[in-house]
C-alpha cells in the first residue's frame, strides 16, 4: 500500500497500476499459501502411513 501511495504521487496512472498489481500478488499469495501449508501434511502423513 505504501508503494502504491508513492507511485500515486508521481503519477495517477502508475499509481493505479502499482496498488492493482500489489492487490493481485497479494490475493495471489494468500490464496496459494493456505493451500501449500494444508496439502504438505496430507501427502506426508499418507507416506507415513503407507508400509
Amino acid at each position: 500500500m505504501i508503494a502504491g501511495g508513492v507511485l500515486a504521487t508521481s503519477g495517477v496512472e502508475a499509481g493505479l497500476w502499482g496498488g492493482v498489481a500489489g492487490l493481485a500478488l497479494f490475493i495471489m499469495a494468500a490464496a496459494s499459501l493456505p493451500f501449500l501449508r494444508c496439502a504438505a501434511p496430507e501427502e506426508r502423513t499418507k507416506i507415513e502411513r503407507r508400509p
